[in-house]
C-alpha cells in the first residue's frame, strides 16, 4: 500500500480515528502509552484534541496499532457522524466489560466504513426495516409478536421456517459480521450507524440454532427499539419474544409443540426450525401448550444432563454473512482488486482480511 509520509500524516492528524484505531485492538490508553513509551496523558491528550502527534510519535502509533499512516487523517474520517451515532445493543451492560464493547463497537464501525467504501462501486440491498409504531416498554407479548408478523410479512417471508436468517437481514440491507468475544456471556449486539445498520454475531460459540436466534433478538431490537436504552430488562425479553414469534410464527407451531418433555419430537423440531430445544421449550411455555411446572421440570433436566451449554442434535452448519464478500465477487472482474480495496478503505491487508472475513467463512487470499 502507498501510503503518506509521517509529516504529511501528522498534519491531517484526526483523534477520532486514533480512538477508532486503540479500541479496535483492545487497548487500553496506559497500554498503548507505554507501548511506544509515552505517558498515558499523551495518548488523552491526543484523542481529547488538546495536542498532536509529532510525525515521529505518529509514526509509533500506526506500527505498534498495525494500521497505515493515512487511517489516522482526517481524509479517512469520511464519515464522522458514525461517531456520534445511536448507541449499541448488548444483552447486558453490567456482563460486558467496557473495553470488550468498544473493541467490539470499533471493530463494527470499521466493517461499516468498508460497506461505505464498497457502496461506491456496487450497489448493496437498500435498508428495508419496516416502519413500526412506537412500542411500550411494558408491551404484552401478543404485541411484539404483531410486530414479528408483520415484518414476515413486509419481507413476504413464506410460512414455516426462516430458511437463512442472515441470509435474510442480509437482503434486506442489514450489515452482519461476525466477532470473536472475549466473554462468553456475550452473544451478540446491534447498532444503527448513519447508512445501515450492523448486526454483530459471536464467532466462537458454534451453535447454530443459537446464532440464528441472535441474529432474529437483533431484528428485533432494529425494529422495535430505536432510541431505548441498551440493556433494560424489558427490552431484552422483547427482543426474544420478538425473535421468538419470528423463527416460530404461533399459529404455524403451536400444534407441534409437545405439552410435556418429549425429547426426541423437541429434537425433530430443532431440524425442522431451526431453533434450540431451550427456545422451544420456552415457546411452548409461552403459547400455553407446557404448563410452567413442566416447563420448569424440562429445564432442570436440560441442566442436569448439561444441554444447557451443548444440546443434542446440533445443526449441520452455522450460518455465514455474505455480502460484503459478494460486492468483491462483483467487483473483481471489473477490475477492482483487493489491492485497490486495501488503498480505498485505508487498511492493511491483515486487517482487511480480518474484516472480510467476519463477514464470510470462505477463505481469502491477499
Amino acid at each position: 500500500m502507498n501510503d503518506l509520509d509521517p509529516r504529511t500524516a501528522a498534519a491531517l492528524f484526526d483523534r477520532h480515528q486514533l480512538t477508532l484505531a486503540r479500541q479496535s485492538e483492545g487497548l487500553k490508553k496506559t497500554e498503548l502509552a507505554h507501548s511506544i513509551e509515552k505517558s498515558a496523558a499523551s495518548i488523552t491528550q491526543f484523542e481529547n484534541g488538546d495536542a498532536r502527534p509529532s510525525p515521529a510519535v505518529l509514526a509509533s502509533l500506526a506500527l505498534k496499532l498495525g494500521f497505515p499512516l493515512s487511517f489516522f487523517t482526517t481524509e479517512a474520517n469520511e464519515w464522522d457522524d458514525d461517531v456520534h451515532s445511536t448507541v449499541a445493543f448488548f444483552r447486558s451492560l453490567r456482563s460486558t466489560p467496557l473495553s470488550e464493547r468498544q473493541r467490539a463497537v470499533a471493530r463494527a464501525r470499521i466493517f461499516y466504513r468498508l460497506s461505505r467504501t464498497l457502496e461506491r462501486l456496487v450497489d448493496l440491498p437498500p435498508v428495508d426495516i419496516p416502519i413500526v409504531p412506537p412500542i411500550e416498554i411494558d408491551a404484552d407479548r401478543e404485541r411484539v409478536e404483531a410486530m414479528a408478523a408483520l415484518v414476515r410479512n413486509d419481507w413476504g417471508v413464506p410460512n414455516g421456517p426462516v430458511g437463512n436468517v442472515i441470509r435474510l437481514l442480509e437482503a434486506h440491507g442489514v450489515l452482519v459480521m461476525r466477532h470473536e468475544f472475549e466473554s462468553y456471556r456475550v452473544d451478540a449486539f446491534s447498532k444503527r450507524f448513519p447508512g445501515r445498520p450492523v448486526v454483530v454475531l459471536g464467532d466462537d460459540k458454534g451453535d447454530a440454532a443459537r446464532s440464528r436466534f441472535d441474529a432474529a433478538h437483533e431484528l428485533g431490537h432494529l425494529v422495535l427499539h430505536a432510541d431505548e436504552d441498551p440493556g433494560n430488562a424489558r427490552l431484552e425479553r422483547q427482543a426474544n419474544q420478538f425473535a421468538s414469534a419470528l423463527l416460530m410464527p404461533a399459529n404455524e407451531i403451536s400444534s407441534e409443540l409437545p405439552a410435556r418433555a418429549d425429547w426426541a419430537a423437541f429434537a425433530r423440531l430443532k431440524r425442522l426450525w431451526g431453533v434450540s430445544i431451550a427456545a422451544l421449550l420456552y415457546r411452548s411455555r409461552d403459547l400455553g401448550k407446557m404448563s410452567p411446572t413442566a416447563y420448569q421440570r424440562a429445564v432442570a433436566k436440560m441442566s442436569s444432563l448439561g444441554w444447557r451449554t451443548a444440546e443434542p442434535a446440533p445443526l449441520p452448519e452455522v450460518e455465514s454473512p455474505v455480502l460484503l464478500t459478494r460486492a468483491m465477487s462483483v467487483l473483481e472482474p471489473l477490475g477492482y482488486s483487493l489491492e485497490n480495496l486495501e488503498r480505498d478503505a485505508r487498511l492493511p491487508k491483515e486487517k482487511l482480511a480480518a474484516v472480510l472475513r467476519s463477514s464470510s467463512r470462505a477463505h481469502l487470499t491477499l
